[in-house]
């Protein structure tokens, strides 16, 4: 199959930025004052819940871990993340089994992005791909050559964590589902080897020769951004978890487009918003800063931009969904029943993964609310 790896970012969407000028950008941002709303607030109508499981999940997950990690600090560094209740709080209702198997694809997904910040980013996420294409049954071998074909091998320790959810959803899934999927896994891999070129880690570094660094401007950002997130990936797997099977032929209408790309937009700037204390550390790929380098705006100027933009995706994604349903509203009670139910389950996940975000020790924001449920966090 061709690389979905570009093996360089696009020029004309980038941006040099002299040394000088990144450190008069980031003294912008370091010692000011994040101003956020009440997050919580930013999806009126969308429902909130919690899995009932949360206990039992969380005991599985320490069970697994002393299996998995012998390291107790390792172990610990992981129990920062929750990952019990952020699958307990995007995905409500869904049985012990299948909480169990989104959590090892949420536990690969963050380690393995942590693995390419000291690996060759390129040649890893090549591997990785390769790897994911082989456990959920998409390897491609010229006929020449499937006599002698070799099973390829885990890039990295991260990497085996992927075999029990692709081993599940062979089992559970049909194919034209496992083939969206994949379509999602290889977005997702192929953009976060374009991002980490930019936050200067693995072998593709941000900063160029010459006291140079390079930053994408917004347009570009946004568009690999939606990839890196692992949102798209992260939403395919609702129709797993709350067990329905969409046809291919709702998944292509322009409407279910516009639902994804909103729902994933949304998490991204959630995510960039609640992790700017976090990543203004180590690297300037983020929304923020990346707005506030283009447009000359400052801090609070590009927050509430960003934040209006929340609400616009909000919208745009109601819109769209009243619009699909009523679109299919001659197809049978099963699927418009299915439909309905993935809708309500693509909102769960955005209230969810906001509530985890806020009250993780990730990102470390939960200390900075105030009592009207506004934060104010200072970088």
């Amino acid at each position: 199959m061709p690389s979905v790896i570009p093996t360089t970012p696009n020029d004309d969407d980038t941006m040099d930025v002299n040394l000088a000028a990144a450190e008069l950008l980031t003294s912008k941002i370091k010692g000011q004052t994040l101003h956020l709303p009440n997050m919580r607030e930013l999806f009126p109508g969308w429902t909130k819940a919690v899995n009932p499981l949360l206990d039992e999940l969380t005991a599985w997950f320490e069970e697994e871990m002393e299996k998995l990690f012998p390291d107790a600090k390792v172990r610990a560094k992981i129990r920062k993340s929750d990952f019990p209740s952020f699958v307990c709080l995007t995905f409500p209702t869904s049985p012990l089994p299948r909480l169990q198997t989104i959590t090892y694809f949420a536990l690969w997904s963050c380690l393995w992005d942590d693995e390419m910040e000291s690996s060759n980013t390129q040649t890893l996420c090549h591997r990785e791909l390769e790897y994911v294409r082989h456990l959920l049954g998409f390897s491609y071998v010229h006929p020449s050559k499937r006599s002698s074909v070799v099973v390829p091998q885990p890039p990295t320790k991260p990497s085996r964590l992927f075999a029990e959810p692709a081993r599940v959803l062979r089992e559970t899934w049909s194919e034209q589902q496992l083939k969206r999927f994949m379509g999602e896994m290889e977005l997702y891999i192929g953009a976060c080897a374009v991002e980490e070129r930019y936050t200067g880690s693995g072998s593709g570094s941000g900063q160029k020769g010459g006291g140079m660094i390079i930053l994408p401007g917004v347009e570009e950002y946004t568009g690999n951004r939606l990839g890196s997130s692992s949102g798209g990936a992260y939403f395919a797997l609702a129709e797993f978890m709350i067990d329905v099977e969409i046809p291919q032929e709702i998944h292509d209408l322009e409407e279910m487009r516009i639902i994804w790309s909103e729902l994933c937009r949304s998490v991204s700037w959630i995510n960039d918003l609640i992790s700017l204390k976090k990543e203004i550390n180590s690297s300037l790929y983020s929304l923020i800063p990346i707005a506030m380098n283009e447009t000359g705006g400052d801090l609070h100027t590009v927050v509430s931009e960003v934040l209006q933009e929340l609400e616009t995706c909000r919208e745009r994604f109601e819109s769209a969904a009243g619009d699909l349903l009523f679109r299919i509203m001659k197809e049978d009670a099963k699927v418009r029943n299915d439909v309905e139910r993935f809708i309500e389950s693509c909102t769960i996940m955005v209230t969810g993964y906001t509530e985890w975000s806020l009250q993780s020790d990730r990102y470390g924001v939960k200390e900075y609310m105030q009592e009207d449920g506004s934060f104010l966090i200072p970088l």
